[in-house]
């Protein structure tokens, strides 16, 4: 089969035959990398490193000497991020 016939790279069409390295174990399925987390949020690979540093940030847990978080680990985190607006005194008024 050629690739203008299906529309996938080699890359995807050796990932669909079987090969395990192109996506990541069943297990890990609800496992998100550091860079596919940095690119969700926005953030850079550095500032994840940074908040395992710091202990802060999303829990984390280490698969294949690799740093993974959970997708509800990330849910849970961003719900805790979650800022009330802050409640209005009333209209400005001019002191004189």
């Amino acid at each position: 089969m050629s690739q203008l016939s299906t529309g996938l790279s080699d890359h995807e069409t050796r990932g669909a035959q079987g090969d395990q390295r192109s996506s990541p174990p069943p297990v890990l399925a609800d496992y998100l990398t550091e860079h596919d987390l940095a690119d969700q949020l926005g953030l850079t690979v550095r500032t994840l490193q940074r908040w395992r540093s710091l202990r802060c940030g999303p829990a984390w847990t280490k698969a294949m000497r690799r740093p993974m978080y959970s997708r509800a680990a990330v849910r849970k985190w961003l719900q805790g991020q979650e800022q009330q607006p802050i409640r209005s005194r009333g209209p400005m008024r001019n002191s004189k």
